[in-house]
């Protein structure tokens, strides 16, 4: 759900001074000046804990004249989540991840790769009984339906945030299991950025890197899997 790094014109020039939090009998909600943070259908955003809003606030307190909203990828995530049930599009997030276990690309590893994914290969097992193979070319794996529905019902119960979080580390990624694993804490960021450029890192060694497209690419990847990573971490706490 977060947008592509994009350029100063899809900016909004900046109309309040200063971002706070004030507490909530549900939480906390973030103040743009004397104005409450909503969604763009009118949503009060109220957030589970402290942290999360100091997080989010410091998003929107950190932009100068214009708000880029590229760079506000926690906003752009609790303001999916706020919206999530009132929007409809709960089923459609998690229809979206799942369609990156059918197509996902730890099943495209080389051979050599195989010890820096083990500790997705061993989660994705253990939790879900699910063995990614090595797919050849465009084969795309062929998992039991009764896995697959399994996995699905498992995504069901997370909470809205959690869900949101999902979906964008597995589009960023194109990885259902590279977004498990980083979600659960199995691995960190940097490996799950690592991990989901693979094939990329790999062609930039071989032909270099082209300015501006592979550089932008990384920045994204780590930006998004960060904020979804630290979404989950913060809500919780």
């Amino acid at each position: 759900m977060l947008r592509k790094i994009s350029s100063d014109k899809s900016s909004i020039k900046k109309f309040y001074r200063k971002a706070s939090i004030k507490s909530h009998n549900q939480g906390y909600q973030i103040l743009l000046d004397n104005r409450i943070l909503k969604t763009p259908t009118g949503t009060p955003i109220i957030l589970p804990n402290h942290l999360l809003a100091l997080a989010v606030a410091s998003e929107w307190d950190m932009q100068n004249v214009y708000i880029k909203l590229f760079t506000m990828p926690l906003n752009q995530l609790v303001t999916t989540a706020t919206d999530l049930d009132k929007s409809g599009i709960k089923p459609i997030l998690i229809d979206r991840a799942m369609s990156f276990l059918q197509t996902d690309s730890i099943c495209f590893r080389d051979s050599e790769d195989d010890i820096i994914m083990k500790p997705i290969l061993d989660h994705m097992k253990n939790k879900f009984g699910l063995e990614l193979p090595h797919c050849l070319g465009i084969e795309a794996p062929n998992f039991p339906s009764s896995i697959v529905n399994e996995v699905r019902n498992n995504f069901e119960k997370l909470d809205n945030f959690h869900i949101v979080a999902l979906e964008s580390a597995a589009s960023v990624s194109k990885s259902l299991s590279i977004a498990e694993s980083l979600l659960s804490g199995v691995i960190d960021i940097p490996k799950a950025c690592y991990v989901a450029r693979i094939e990329e890192l790999k062609q930039i060694e071989t032909n270099g890197l082209v300015e501006g497209h592979h550089d932008l690419d990384q920045s994204y990847t780590e930006i998004s899997l960060a904020a979804a990573r630290n979404l989950v971490c913060l809500k919780s706490i």
